[in-house]
């Protein structure tokens, strides 16, 4: 079975085009389960600006079990030790043993594309995080 903050990072980079370093920084407190959303503060994306994203119910459940029974200051996800391991032995299991996390964001925006959502859109979405 594959770790829950494994699980959580890998779901929401290929939900939310999130890079990995944006998710293990991500604090419970930034997690609002009552009004389902998560916010990056000011400085936890990489080009330094806020965004909101409301996570569909099966990333939130993922998030919601990663961080239960952890404090508003604690990591959702854990800063797992030997990430790079657990993503090859997953990657190769999965028989995609030249996978790059980066592959995860590229997915997110064919998703949002073949949903209807227009390039440009995706671009300025995607441009949050850089």
């Amino acid at each position: 079975m594959v770790d829950a903050g494994v699980r959580g990072t890998v779901s929401a980079a290929f939900r939310y085009g999130f890079r990995k370093e944006e998710l293990h920084n991500l604090l419970c407190r930034q997690v609002n389960f009552a009004d389902k959303n998560l916010h990056l503060y000011q400085g936890t994306a990489k080009n330094s600006q806020p965004h909101k994203v409301v996570p569909d119910s099966a990333s939130l459940e993922e998030i919601k079990e990663a961080a239960r029974g952890k404090g508003p200051d604690d990591y959702v996800l854990k800063h797992i030790r030997g990430f790079r391991t657990s993503w090859n032995t997953a990657c190769e299991a999965a028989k995609l043993p030249q996978l790059l996390f980066h592959d995860l964001r590229r997915s997110a925006v064919g998703r949002m594309v073949r949903r209807g959502v227009p390039a440009t859109r995706c671009r300025a979405y995607l441009r949050t995080f850089d």
